[in-house]
């Protein structure tokens, strides 16, 4: 387990410091980056993470790309780096969608190659068939324009879109429900660097609205690492030159004795 109990797409907090980390009970972490808000005054926006004191204590780097991404990295084995998103919604200008991909682009572009490397969060992104070959599983018949968007992000950055890999009842495929309408819509979504793509087994949503207070539902994915024992380096020969020591002893047919060391 990652001890990252959830995390935030948006949370609606809205405070002064660029990064607030709060402490519960139980060790519980809420580390965010501030919502803000809109000409009508209500908040908006701003991403964050619920981490177990086992995760909080391993955190390497908490590092925020304005108020839409944050990037936070785990030690250990592999190195663990998971990016949070607040995508901007479909009503939004083409220039405002097209500059939070440019910057979820750089900020994956930072991640060392060599991280496990997850992107998830809020993409207001809905993804349907591409043609008649695409063999992935979509909840919706087409895909908009931050659905595009989101292909060439992943495209680009060598991601994988892990909600399409597998076969799911709807139920188990739809992350949003309207307020207004009660539509269903596939909005939320969990990325993975192509590279670890066979590790990740599985990805689904869970009816989670009683217990966070949320239009959207959560999002869990299962990622099964196997590790390589080390191996042990060669033992070094320890050749005994004893026999040579005295000059008279050089021809001596006496062999050198060569042992492991201990």
């Amino acid at each position: 387990s990652s001890g990252i109990n959830a995390e935030y797409g948006e949370h609606r907090i809205v405070h002064e410091q660029p990064i607030k980390i709060e402490k519960f009970k139980g060790g519980v972490s809420l580390i965010t980056v501030s919502a803000w808000r809109n000409g009508a005054g209500a908040a908006t926006g701003g991403v964050g993470f619920m981490l177990s004191s086992k995760a909080h204590r391993a955190i390497s780097l908490i590092k925020p790309y304005g108020s839409r991404v944050l990037n936070i990295s785990f030690n250990g084995n592999p190195r663990l780096t998971v990016i949070t998103v607040y995508s901007p919604t479909e009503a939004a200008s083409a220039e405002e969608a097209e500059d939070f991909h440019n910057t979820l682009r750089q900020a994956i572009a930072d991640v060392p190659t060599h991280h496990l490397l997850l992107v998830l969060g809020d993409m207001n992104a809905r993804l349907g068939r591409e043609s008649v070959d695409d063999r992935r599983w979509y909840f919706h018949p087409r895909t908009n324009r931050n659905g595009e968007l989101l292909r060439d992000t992943a495209q680009e950055c060598n991601m994988d879109i892990t909600n399409t890999r597998f076969r799911k009842k709807e139920s188990k495929m739809w992350t949003h429900l309207s307020d207004g309408t009660l539509t269903k819509g596939q909005l939320d979504f969990i990325l993975i660097r192509q590279k670890w793509r066979n590790s990740l087994k599985n990805t689904e949503a869970f009816n989670t609205f009683q217990s966070v207070g949320s239009d959207h539902r959560m999002v869990g994915c299962w990622v099964k690492l196997s590790f390589r024992s080390s191996k042990k380096p060669a033992r070094k020969g320890h050749c005994d030159y004893s026999a040579l020591r005295n000059q008279d002893e050089r021809c001596s047919t006496e062999p050198l004795c060569c042992r492991g060391e201990e």
